[in-house]
Parts: C-alpha cells; structure tokens; sequence
C-alpha cells in the first residue's frame, strides 16, 4: 500500500503513514513527478504555460537591454546621433552597427545558455517566476542542448511567433523551441 500524500510505501496494517502522518486508504501507488522524472513525495509535475514564460522572457528582456544598450551606446559612441545629413553617412558605421547588433545577439544567446544549463537551470527571469528548464526526462541540459533550444527560437518566431504560443496548447506547454531541443520548462 502507498500513501495518498508522500507516495510512499506504508504496511497494509497501518492507520497512518510513519512518515508523513496522513490517514492511510489508498492501495494503488499516486503518480508523483518531480524534478529529474524521479518520484518525488511533494507534488506532480507541473508544467510552466505560457503566460508564465511570457513574464519570465520579458523580465529576462529588460534585464539584458539595461545591459546591453548602454554597452552598444558606449561602444558606438555619440556620433550615431549626430548625423546631419543623408549624404554624411559612412558606410564604415553601418558595419559597425551590424557588427554590434551582432554582438548583442551573441550575449543574448550565451545569457539564456549559461544560465539554462548551470545548476539553476534558469535565467533571472525564469527564477523571479519560479520556473526552470529541464530535459524530457526531467534532468539538468547540457550547454550544447541549451544552445541548440535558443538558437531554434529564431524558428520559433519565424514563422508568425507561432513557434511561442504553441506553448499554451500542447500537452507539456511546450513552444516549437523546446521540442526541437528536447526540453520542458516546469514550475518549482
């Protein structure tokens, strides 16, 4: 027999469970998932929908942009705003506006990658929303992993940010992304 509560095994013979306390009566094991896919006595797992992710990216968003902006304004310097005339643009500053936008892209992708595949499995966003990205299996991602599920967000909004809202109707609140990677993001 198996507690309602914990999920764990209790005598056939007992009233309550010695480890939790709860009044015994169930005899078929609960479906309890944790993190890492393993039976976990808290809670089922619960999948993080898509307004939640939405909150999540826009934090992350905002946070990087406070970064990023003054970064690419210190390295291009004042002159992208003191242009007089059509004539005085210099093709020179177009490739280093590219080249910086670049830049931005790149740090945009090792942010959401490092911090996906560290321990927290989560970017700053994703903590403030109580939510992590993890395997199908319910592990830690691997950097290559990471990489591979943010560089297919470029898929994902491609085609019309279809790629995004399929997160609020699959099954696992997967977006296209996460498929293409493998991956879930669940809630804490």
């Amino acid at each position: 027999m198996y507690c309602r509560k914990c999920g764990k095994e209790i005598p056939n013979d007992s009233i309550y469970c010695p480890h939790c306390g709860e009044k015994s009566g169930s005899t078929e094991r609960p479906s309890f998932m944790g993190p890492g896919n393993i039976e976990d006595e808290r809670r089922p797992v619960q999948y993080a929908g898509f307004w939640l992710r939405f909150w999540a990216h826009l934090i992350d968003n905002i946070l990087l942009s406070l970064v990023i902006t003054p970064t690419q304004f210190f390295l291009l310097g004042f002159p992208l705003f003191t242009f007089d005339a059509p004539e005085t643009f210099d093709f020179g500053y177009l490739k280093m506006l590219w080249g910086s936008s670049l830049l931005a892209w790149v740090a945009t992708l090792l942010y959401y990658a490092l911090m996906e595949s560290s321990s927290k499995q989560a970017t700053v966003g994703k903590i403030i929303c109580g939510i992590y990205v993890t395997n199908e299996s319910g592990q830690q991602i691997g950097f290559a992993k990471a990489i591979l599920r943010n560089i297919s967000k470029i898929v994902s909004g491609a085609i019309l940010m279809i790629g995004y809202l399929m997160a609020a109707f699959t099954k696992k609140k997967q977006a296209l992304h996460d498929m293409l990677a493998e991956c879930v993001v669940v809630r804490r």
